[in-house]
C-alpha cells in the first residue's frame, strides 16, 4: 500500500500554531485533537507508552486512516535514539500516515545525523511518498546549548522544540526553579528561539499549567513564547488549543488588514503614487513588505486568506 498524505502533494514549509499531544495507546482520542482544532497531532510512542505497550502503539500507529484526522497533520514521537527501539520505531512511523517524525532528547548531532540516514533508507525501501520531516526536542542543558548545530545538520530538520515544564526534564537539567512569572526560563527560551532562527527551523515551545491556575497561567505562557517569537506550542489537553491557536499565527483581521493594504497600494501603483491613504493613515512600499511578510505567514500556517482581485 502507498503511504501519502493530504498535504503530500505539497511539501513546502508548514508552521503549527497548536500540537496536541496524544498516546499512540490512545487513537480514540484523535478525534477529540481534530475537534479541538489542533493544527498538528503528536502522536506518542515515548512517555505516554508504558515499555510492554509499545509494540502495540507502533501497530495502532500504523492503523490510523484517512478519516480519522483529516486535514489534521500527524506527527509521532519516537522513543529515544539509544533506547533500543529506533528502528521498529522508524519502521512504523514511516509505513504510517504521519508526516514528520519528533526526536526526543536530542543533544548529538551525530546521533542525529545517524538517525536521518537510517530514516532515508527505510523510507527508499518503503512505498512512502513524501519524506518524513524531522521535530528536534531540546530537553537538556546539553541540547538546548547546541541547538544551532542540531537544528542546521540536515535539512530534513523542520523545527526545535524546548520547554520550562515544572518538573519536566529541562527544570532537571539545568535546575531552575519554576515561578509564575517564568523569569528564570526567559533566556532558554529566548537562546532556542534565535539558534533555531538562524538555523531556519521553526520554533515550538513545550507548555503546561499548574493545577489550580490553568487558564490564566496557560495564556501567560503562551503570550510569553509568542512574544520571545516562537511559531506555536506542543500541549498536553485539548482545552488549551484554541489559545494556543489565538495566539500564534495572523488573526483574521491581521489577515484582513494585510490584503487591504496591498490592495490600496496596488491601485496606488497603477496611478502612479507611491503612497495612499488607508483608514486615516498613510501606507508605502514599506507597509506592503510587511502585509505580505503576513500572508506568506499565514499560507505556511494554511490559514485561509481570500484572494486578491
Amino acid at each position: 500500500m502507498t503511504i501519502s498524505t493530504d498535504a503530500g502533494n505539497n511539501h513546502s514549509r508548514q508552521l503549527f500554531r497548536s500540537l496536541l499531544f496524544i498516546p499512540a495507546t490512545k487513537l480514540r482520542w484523535i478525534g477529540n485533537g481534530v475537534s479541538a482544532g489542533a493544527d498538528a497531532l503528536i502522536l506518542d510512542l515515548e512517555d505516554a507508552v508504558a515499555e510492554a505497550d509499545k509494540p502495540a502503539a507502533r501497530e495502532a500507529l500504523k492503523s490510523i486512516r484517512a478519516e480519522d484526522h483529516g486535514q489534521v497533520q500527524l506527527l509521532a514521537r519516537m522513543n529515544e535514539i539509544h533506547s533500543g527501539h529506533l528502528l521498529e520505531d522508524i519502521q512504523s512511523i514511516v509505513a504510517s500516515r504521519c508526516t514528520g517524525v519528533v526526536v526526543p532528547k536530542a543533544e548529538s548531532v551525530d546521533d542525529l545525523k545517524m538517525l536521518i540516514s537510517a530514516l532515508k533508507l527505510i523510507e527508499q525501501n518503503s512505498n512512502r511518498t513524501r519524506p518524513l520531516d524531522v521535530h528536534v526536542m531540546l530537553e537538556s542543558a546539553a541540547g538546548i546549548r547546541r541547538a544551532f548545530e542540531l537544528g542546521s545538520c540536515d535539512e530534513r530538520v523542520k523545527s526545535l522544540m524546548t520547554g520550562t515544564i515544572p518538573d519536566g526534564d529541562v527544570a532537571r537539567s539545568v535546575g531552575f526553579t519554576p515561578t509564575r512569572s517564568g523569569l528564570e526560563t526567559l533566556y532558554l527560551l529566548s537562546h532556542v528561539q534565535l539558534e533555531g532562527r538562524a538555523a531556519g527551523c521553526a520554533t515550538y515551545a513545550m507548555v503546561s499549567a499548574s493545577v489550580g491556575h490553568g487558564e490564566e497561567e496557560m495564556q501567560q505562557k503562551l503570550q510569553q513564547a509568542r512574544n520571545i517569537g516562537y511559531t506555536g506550542a506542543t500541549l498536553i489537553h485539548p482545552s488549551h488549543v484554541l489559545a494556543a491557536n489565538t495566539t500564534f499565527g495572523p488573526s483574521d483581521e491581521e489577515i484582513k488588514r494585510a490584503e487591504r493594504v496591498l490592495e490600496a497600494l496596488e491601485q496606488a501603483h497603477s496611478e502612479r503614487r507611491g503612497a495612499v491613504a488607508l483608514d486615516g493613515e498613510m501606507i508605502d512600499t514599506a507597509h506592503g513588505v510587511t502585509a505580505r511578510a503576513t500572508l506568506e505567514r499565514a499560507s505556511e500556517y494554511r490559514l485561509t486568506a481570500s484572494p486578491i482581485n
